[in-house]
């Protein structure tokens, strides 16, 4: 229950699967957008701050798509695909501005597992199911300094070498462990009633496996989608 097992991540409208491919020397990241084939030791094991996963003010794993909705005002849940989160998006009502930003959770009051930023310039197929704000525009920044429009040599110089560069895609990996707070042990013990018998040791904390990407792609050296995702699991 408490050891190493296989982790899942979400990524906008769908999911990340990451499976050990050698153990210690290799995984492999299916995404969206791409297969990425891993090595291990390039994964940064440290936890992604929040500053980098926080957009208008809503962070991943803080937020829920209604606290979205209660600012940016309402919008329709996309198609949801199998084993996907379910999205809500949000296209700049500027002129000539066709960015969209997409929040994605397994449920409307759950907490945020995915945050995008797309230009006009990728394909995006939900583009006219979007609900128009006047907050969205190509000028959204991550942190102050990751935003549409960088070339590959800016964003390396903000966040350092990325886990993977595969054609028009840069992925950055973070895996770290996070302790059980004493209410989600609880919480944990209501859901699954086995799980005091399988509770560790007094010494042992019960804990979090905590998975973060950064997901950039490019289109003659700009970018032009970033996805930040999240997850935990045990």
């Amino acid at each position: 229950m408490y050891g190493d097992m296989k982790l899942f991540f979400t990524l906008i409208l769908g999911f990340a699967l990451w499976l050990p491919v050698i153990a210690g020397t290799q995984e492999v990241v299916v995404t969206e957008r791409d297969r990425y084939d891993v090595s291990s030791h390039k994964i940064r094991h440290e936890a992604l701050s929040d500053p980098y996963m926080t957009i208008f003010g809503f962070t991943i794993g803080k937020n829920s798509l209604q606290d979205v909705q209660k600012k940016l005002g309402p919008a329709k849940i996309l198609p949801r695909r199998e084993q996907s989160p379910i999205s809500i998006c949000y296209i700049s009502e500027k002129e000539n501005d066709g960015t969209v930003v997409v929040f994605s959770a397994w449920e409307i009051d759950s907490r945020i597992t995915a945050m995008s930023i797309i230009s006009d310039k990728d394909h995006f197929k939900e583009r006219n199911q979007c609900a128009k704000s006047s907050l969205v525009s190509k000028g959204i920044s991550i942190e102050g300094t990751i935003k549409l429009g960088l070339n590959e040599l800016q964003l390396k110089t903000i966040l350092g070498d990325p886990t993977k560069e595969q054609g028009k895609n840069m992925l950055y990996l973070y895996q770290t462990k996070r302790a059980m707070t004493n209410d989600e042990i609880k919480e944990m013990e209501r859901v699954l009633p086995s799980l005091p018998s399988q509770t560790p040791p007094r010494d042992s904390q019960p804990y979090w496996d905590v998975v973060s990407s950064i997901e950039a792609t490019f289109m003659r050296s700009e970018l032009i989608a970033l996805t930040i995702s999240k997850t935990e699991t045990n």
